[in-house]
């Protein structure tokens, strides 16, 4: 079997890997082209363009990047051409995988779509199911969350559900002293998987940040990036004049965390259902919080904060003029307690019940190919 994939993040990309195992064991000899990273490079996939260029975040960045923009659509559209797959796996990444999809579609080509855009945020729903919704109605598609099919359903597009959280690395406890034992020591800063973001906020949150004390002792610091973006973290990181130190495995990372203070993305929903407090930070860019005005007046950013439907982690988005010190210590002192954390860990478990993300993804898959 001949299969185009397309995931641009290190969320995308951890799910497009977990989905490639599941079909590699149907499918002996299955062929790979499209774009990755490196849970996909361990699969077998040689990915286009290297993952760390395709991580962009905000208007800025995608303008600062129109030539390789350009570039990128083009070779990838090209490749999947000459390919001619017998499916097109997209996951994630609207910007680049709405393109694909109209593409694919029109050649014909089967498409199944795992975490299309969550239009759920934005106010002109119709106008972009306008725009996109007859390319759409054409694929399989997958929300990971019930709550982000609503706008598909609604345009009358059959969507499955499946997320791929599974559970916890932390051990489950009894009783608030039992679990202050159980949780690690440190604060961990997750400023994002892409290099413009990460290089826009970690500086800005180490110059800001209010050490915490717990009991006495100041809490060691940790800053969790992908491989890629370790050596940068380094450097900003000896800059500050701050020690502390970079991890790039995410399990490690999460059992050494008391708390955390994260870029908004899918790593806020992880924290939650690892039962580690978290606040919401996000510096961006002046043109991406003109333009995004409206969604930010809908509600929160942060996934568990949307899914449950209350500020569970406390939330700051703005630029860099506007961030401080004491923007900071007002996020950090919301910041729900351990028992708190744990307990919004249960509710979030009971409401996106088990992690049948591949499983749906691959019955989708083999649905497609069995027309």
């Amino acid at each position: 079997m001949r299969l185009f994939v397309s995931a641009g993040e290190i969320s995308g990309d951890r799910m497009l890997a977990a989905i490639l195992d599941r079909l590699a064991k149907e499918y002996p000899g299955l062929e790979l082209q499209g774009l990755g990273g490196p849970a996909s490079a361990r699969r077998g996939l040689r990915s286009l363009f290297p993952l760390e260029k395709l991580a962009l975040n905000g208007i800025l960045d995608v303008a600062l990047s129109a030539v390789f923009c350009l570039r990128l659509y083009r070779t990838t559209v090209m490749r999947m051409v000459e390919f001619r797959p017998d499916l097109v796996l997209l996951v994630d990444y609207p910007g680049l995988n709405l393109r694909l999809l109209r593409e694919a579609v029109k050649r014909g080509y089967r498409v199944h779509y795992v975490s299309p855009p969550q239009w759920w945020v934005y106010r002109d729903v119709n106008r972009r199911m306008r725009r996109h919704g007859a390319y759409l109605a054409q694929a399989s598609l997958q929300t990971l969350y019930a709550c982000e099919s609503a706008p598909y359903a609604q345009a009358g597009m059959p969507v499955s559900t499946g997320h791929f959280l599974e559970g916890p690395p932390q051990p489950a406890v009894e009783g608030e002293r039992d679990l202050e034992k159980a949780v690690g020591r440190c604060l961990l800063l997750l400023p994002g998987s892409r290099p413009r973001v990460m290089r826009r906020n970690l500086p800005e949150w180490l110059a800001s940040l209010p050490v915490p004390e717990i009991e006495g002792d100041a809490l060691p610091l940790k800053i969790l990036l992908p491989d890629y973006l370790a050596d940068q973290g380094r450097k900003i990181l000896a800059a500050s004049g701050r020690s502390g130190e970079i991890l790039t495995d995410r399990d490690e990372a999460f059992s050494q965390a008391r708390m955390a203070l994260a870029f908004p993305g899918t790593i806020t929903l992880e924290l939650a259902m690892a039962g580690i407090p978290a606040a919401v930070a996000a510096v961006v860019d002046a043109i991406t919080i003109f333009a995004a005005k409206r969604v930010l007046r809908q509600g929160p950013l942060a996934l568990p904060n949307r899914i449950l439907g209350r500020m569970v982690f406390p939330e700051w988005v703005g630029r860099s003029k506007h961030f401080s010190h004491d923007a900071l210590r007002g996020l950090l002192e919301k910041m729900p307690s351990l028992a708190t954390a744990a307990k919004t860990q249960e509710q979030l478990q009971a409401l996106l019940g088990p992690p049948r993300g591949v499983e749906t993804a691959f019955e989708q898959c083999r649905r497609l190919l069995a027309r």
